[in-house]
């Protein structure tokens, strides 16, 4: 079987020799040269030779494909871009970069994309097809989409006496085709932080391959990074009984362990993955370090009651996406686990502060109550809103001038709206703060002074 994948266009395909080429040889070799012209009349000859040919939808798919990408060097004068060149002056100072910047011809990439899903139409036994859509896709970022053609794969997977094909329609016959090449994309999905098409994939994956064990930890993985830390672990410890001594997937747990104040299971496993035979070196370093560093108590900074509410949690979840706002379920990862990494510690014990979880239509709202409060701007509540797909938290406070006031805190400053009535419930403080806007991110101002007599 020739595996001429058409992934990254021509990128991987064979030069081959001059002397007796086909013309599809002799285009793709034209191609890979960057010789459109002639590539295209080659293309049109082949055409009129054998217009039902099959192998002419992956080579104008590849030939749009790659003329819709033109990749040029830029210089940026006072600006140094990640991963690119540096350039020095004479005191070796950086000065500049050079780097490549993609620019792309939309009109030549759709007729690409529009080639190639006609080619599936046709020949929806093509998997070189469905895997070159899904790669021209992920060219551009366009991971959503990405996913739909990929799942649609693993639905004609799951259908009785599905067939494969592969260039010159030949029978694919790898089992490993298909695991190994999802893999990929969805790491590639997993490096982009392209959670939600990528969590999509796996699940519908795992459903057809329910002992992958990688798959499970880069969708365990993508489940930590948005917060989703029980269906992490859930997921991680699946991997485990399917790979039981895999120090990749240990270390993963032990993450999820620390991020959940589980301290001396955290420590176990990272023993444990110290002393195993099936770790290499680096993992055993990383987990002699992380062992340390939890078995090794640091002297903590205490932080006043004002720097908690004003000055970290209002700061602090505005980096939360609403997926990752599970995080504020309970108050270990913002009280204690964050701070601590820090060096500081906050005016209360997690088991002072209790906190609700409000649904509020197609909305969650966490609320949590402190200790009664004794000095002004202390918090007796701190809500946190979903605002423009991030969390924005609002405090309600014992007030200078009035008996309540509501105020939200940026990295610079704290702004207050004035007066609020003092909330009896969680589901109270949600109500209150929403018909002053808190949806919005804007709360509509009240008295700042008290009321004349």
């Amino acid at each position: 079987m020739k595996l001429k994948f058409i992934l990254f266009a021509v990128v991987g395909f064979m030069v081959l020799p001059v002397v007796s080429q086909t013309p599809e040889e002799e285009f793709y070799q034209l191609l890979s040269d960057k010789k459109y012209s002639a590539a295209d009349s080659v293309l049109t000859s082949w055409t009129a030779t054998n217009p039902k040919d099959a192998e002419l939808i992956p080579a104008r798919f590849n030939y749009y494909l790659n003329k819709s990408r033109d990749e040029i060097v830029v210089l940026y004068e006072d600006s140094i871009v990640p991963g690119g060149y540096v350039l020095n002056d004479s005191i070796d100072n950086p000065v500049g970069s050079i780097s490549s910047e993609i620019n792309w011809d939309d009109n030549l990439y759709n007729k690409a994309i529009e080639e190639i899903e006609a080619g599936i139409k046709a020949y929806p036994e093509r998997l070189d097809f469905r895997f070159g859509l899904a790669k021209a896709l992920e060219m551009r970022e366009l991971y959503d989409k990405e996913e739909l053609v990929l799942s649609d794969v693993l639905s004609r997977c799951s259908e009785p006496g599905a067939l494969w094909r592969w260039t010159d329609n030949e029978i694919v016959s790898d089992k490993n085709m298909i695991p190994d090449a999802m893999y990929d994309y969805c790491t590639v999905m997993f490096n982009a932080q392209a959670d939600e098409p990528l969590q999509s994939l796996c699940k519908k994956y795992l459903e057809l391959f329910p002992d992958d064990f990688k798959i499970m930890n880069l969708l365990g993985g993508s489940y930590t990074s948005t917060g989703h830390v029980k269906e992490a672990l859930s997921t991680f410890e699946k991997a485990m009984n399917i790979s039981p001594n895999d120090p990749i997937l240990m270390l993963n747990i032990a993450y999820v362990y620390v991020q959940t104040g589980d301290i001396e299971k955290a420590k176990k496993i990272y023993q444990q993955v110290s002393d195993s035979p099936h770790s290499n070196v680096k993992q055993r370093e990383y987990a002699t370090e992380a062992f340390i560093e939890l078995t090794t108590e640091k002297p903590k900074v205490n932080i006043t009651h004002y720097q908690l509410f004003h000055q970290w949690l209002s700061v602090a979840c505005n980096n939360l996406t609403k997926e990752q706002a599970e995080n504020l379920a309970s108050p270990y990862y913002f009280n204690t686990f964050l701070l601590a990494q820090r060096s500081l510690k906050s005016p209360f014990e997690d088991k002072d502060i209790t906190v609700e979880t409000i649904k509020d239509g197609n909305h969650t709202v966490y609320v949590w109550k402190f200790p009664e409060p004794k000095k002004n701007r202390e918090a007796l509540y701190m809500v946190f809103f979903e605002v423009d797909n991030h969390i924005k938290a609002y405090a309600i406070c014992k007030g200078d001038l009035v008996d309540w006031e509501i105020s939200t805190s940026n990295e610079t400053s704290r702004q207050t709206y004035g007066s609020v009535e003092r909330p009896k419930t969680a589901k109270q403080c949600v109500e209150i703060l929403k018909a002053r806007g808190a949806y919005s991110g804007k709360i509509s101002p009240s008295e700042f002074f008290p009321k004349s007599k």
